[in-house]
């Protein structure tokens, strides 16, 4: 759960940092967040399309065990 909130306390910063380079015009660095945020996305994607299948199994076996 800590390694959730620091994940999202940083994308929170990086969002602050591209505001700011948004501000000053840095085109540079404003690329750098936006494709730093889109990795983000894309990680937590897979992350959660590689849990489903454990999920269901999860379920799966709780319902087997259950009758």
């Amino acid at each position: 759960m800590q390694r959730n909130l620091d994940i999202d306390l940083t994308r929170i910063d990086n969002l602050k940092q591209l505001k700011i380079a948004e501000a000053k015009g840095d085109e540079d660095l404003k690329a750098v967040y936006v494709t730093s945020e889109v990795d983000m996305a894309k990680i937590l994607e897979a992350k959660r399309l590689q849990r489903h299948p454990i999920d269901t199994r999860i379920a799966v076996l709780q319902l087997s065990n259950s009758t």
